[in-house]
């Protein structure tokens, strides 16, 4: 995320998997065009079955970025070597 233009988010993805406990495998800042700390990198890692993983995805989706059961996401799925 654009961690200067939403600071809210960046805190709602951390407290939300500090209470999975799960703390991030990455965090770092990266550059976005001429901009070298622009974007806050936050990678983790959930294992377990795909209902521990459908519900973390499920929890993001809603509690962080606002998605309501009414609103329609659109999948693509690349496989990549």
């Amino acid at each position: 995320m654009e961690w200067r233009r939403e600071p809210g988010t960046e805190r709602a993805i951390r407290a939300l998997f500090a209470g999975l406990n799960l703390p991030p495998s990455q965090d770092y800042l990266a550059g976005n065009g001429p901009v070298p700390d622009a974007t806050r990198i936050l990678v983790y890692p959930v294992s377990g079955n795909s209902d521990r993983v459908t519900n973390a995805c499920k929890r993001v989706l809603t509690e962080v970025y606002g998605v309501t059961d009414e609103e329609a996401l659109d999948f693509t799925y690349e496989e990549h070597k």
